[in-house]
């Protein structure tokens, strides 16, 4: 299933402009974030922020074909929550997880043991890039980039 944005991309002809793969911040609510420890916080009550990256370069007018078709798709009243914004993460470290997204928390530990390894500090959101569908790829199959921004 393509997303509004690779929709209105290959109608408008723009197939040079190539949409990111999803990707997603998670926190808890109502914590700072230097508080939030993915290796020990309760995932059910995380929070997140679904992403996609699209080119600078994509049009107004594609941008609100776009948007015009993601309104259909979810609605107004979810629609009303998709907006463009700019992520400025700087320095992060990463490693990419082999497997399913509930068997995360040791790739997760060592992400942050390589942080603390590095004398660095985490900052900002717990930041994943899923490189593989989960609705058509084997659990074992899945690839997930771990990402937490430093200081």
């Amino acid at each position: 299933m393509s997303s509004p944005v690779v929709i209105a991309l290959k109608r408008a002809g723009r197939r040079d402009l190539k949409v990111g793969k999803l990707e997603g911040l998670w926190w808890l609510k109502g914590e700072d974030y230097a508080d939030f420890d993915p290796r020990t916080s309760d995932r059910s009550r995380w929070r997140w922020t679904a992403m996609l990256r699209w080119p600078d370069e994509v049009p107004d007018d594609i941008r609100d074909d776009a948007f015009a078709r993601a309104t259909r798709k979810v609605g107004a009243e979810t629609a009303r929550r998709l907006h463009v914004a700019v992520l400025h993460e700087g320095p992060c470290a990463q490693l990419m997880h082999h497997g399913p997204y509930a068997d995360e928390a040791p790739s997760i530990e060592r992400l942050h043991r390589f942080i603390d390894d590095q004398g660095l500090t985490p900052h900002g959101r717990h930041h994943e890039i899923y490189l593989t569908d989960a609705r058509r790829s084997a659990p074992e199959r899945m690839r997930t980039i771990l990402r937490q921004p430093v200081r």
